[in-house]
């Protein structure tokens, strides 16, 4: 993540997109937690609805290697390939960005 950036962006509002980050991280992680229980059930509608989400938060926090993987992830799920969305979550897990409060 390039908070860096994002207060270079904006310095006058550098404590509320502080605030706004952590958030954002904090549903992230969420979201990322729902897609870990949804891939238990194998409802991949929910795992591909919550990747798109994450995939926005990624986006505004500059964190670039996590949007990767979560934009090929919703191309597996639009081609219904559910082995490799299993293996997508995986891919996800192993990526910090998400991690870090």
């Amino acid at each position: 993540m390039d908070f860096d950036k994002i207060i270079k962006d904006y310095p006058e509002n550098k404590d509320f997109i502080i605030d706004i980050a952590y958030d954002l991280l904090k549903e992230g992680k969420e979201c990322y937690e729902m897609m870990v229980t949804n891939l238990k059930i194998n409802d991949f509608n929910k795992i591909i609805m919550f990747a798109h989400k994450i995939k926005g938060i990624a986006l505004y926090l500059h964190c670039d290697n996590l949007v990767i993987c979560l934009q090929n992830l919703e191309q597996l799920g639009k081609n219904a390939l559910k082995i490799n969305i299993i293996n997508g979550v995986k891919d996800i897990s192993k990526i910090n960005e998400i991690k870090k409060k």
